[in-house]
């Protein structure tokens, strides 16, 4: 099916092409070929490139980095697709992470001369803002840094998406060791636009490295602020910044997200009231699956804190671990 949808792709009848990537995805997630998913998955986003869905392609190369973080044609089709829509940012982060991750010359000249593509484009891009607002945006600029649309640290993809489903984790917690009752937090994470932190959040919950036990087990909620968030799996002595130059495509936009810690640890927090201020600070990458995990958080919220937010009785984190999902190869209409 894969060299059948190669010879239709190299013929360019990119609709009977995605056909063939199509079904051997599905046949390979079936009979979990893992890598030949991928492969599918990734030669899916080559024909949304070639015919200028660069959403689709975007989203597509997500899902490609979701099962393999360092992919360097994900992190390649995803800066062009991104470059494509103006979101220059994010596509020269993508081009950032990819020069990292190769040490062939030739890959790195060819992503060199796409760097230099994207700088040029925001900079034109900039010039011609400048020029239409007559300089209003940079003098506002001053007044707020945080209205200047170009700063890295603002995202520039629009505030609600439609996420894919992806995986989902739970986290099974208990307010009272004496008695050992546990209660279920179900979380489902955004890999299709967080694919390297939903990876390291992943692997907390269900993989010990190096013979260290660095997982969420054990841990506690260990900073609660009443109508704002609670914070938890601080792992001591942990340290993973690989997902630190990830885009920033969700705001802090409703209550029940999920989200890391810019700091490169472990720790991540979950929202009960909208937090737009911290957009660009730190990555949202889930959100609670379900309200009867809702109703824990908030129980969670209402515990009797000390004068630095911490909380009296500090729930525990007793188990962890990832709940089966759905197939990345998801049918869709013509």
């Amino acid at each position: 099916l894969r060299d059948r949808g190669n010879y239709w792709y190299q013929e360019k009848d990119y609709a009977r092409a995605r056909r063939r990537y199509h079904n051997a995805g599905l046949l390979a997630d079936v009979a979990d070929f893992y890598q030949e998913a991928t492969i599918a998955l990734l030669n899916l986003s080559a024909i949304a490139l070639a015919e200028k869905d660069y959403i689709e392609c975007r989203d597509l190369c997500c899902r490609v980095l979701a099962r393999d973080s360092k992919n360097i044609k994900a992190f390649y089709r995803r800066a062009v697709a991104l470059s494509a829509v103006a979101l220059y940012d994010e596509a020269y982060a993508d081009v950032k992470l990819a020069l990292k991750s190769t040490h062939n010359k030739q890959q790195q000249e060819q992503f060199k001369k796409l760097c230099k593509s994207i700088l040029e484009k925001r900079k034109a891009a900039k010039a011609k803002q400048k020029n239409s607002f007559g300089g209003f945006l940079n003098k506002t600029h001053k007044a707020n840094a945080t209205l200047n649309i170009w700063d890295n640290n603002i995202s520039m993809i629009p505030k609600k998406i439609e996420h894919r489903p992806g995986s989902r984790v739970f986290l099974d917690i208990c307010f009272d060791l004496s008695i050992n009752h546990l209660q279920r937090i179900v979380i489902e994470l955004f890999e299709d636009t967080a694919p390297l932190t939903t990876r390291k959040f992943k692997s907390l919950c269900g993989i010990y490295q190096n013979n260290q036990p660095f997982s969420y087990r054990g841990t506690t909620f260990h900073r609660v602020i009443h109508k704002f968030m609670i914070q938890g799996g601080k792992i001591h002595n942990y340290f993973d910044s690989h997902d630190s130059h990830e885009p920033f495509f969700d705001s802090h936009t409703t209550p029940g997200l999920l989200s890391m810690s810019s700091d490169a640890d472990s720790q991540f927090f979950i929202l009960t009231k909208p937090a737009p201020h911290l957009d660009g600070k730190h990555r949202v990458f889930g959100r609670v699956h379900d309200s009867t995990s809702m109703a824990i958080v908030h129980g969670i919220e209402q515990l009797e804190v000390d004068n630095k937010y911490r909380p009296l009785t500090e729930p525990h984190i007793l188990n962890c671990g990832l709940l089966p999902s759905s197939s990345c190869f998801v049918q869709k209409s013509n």
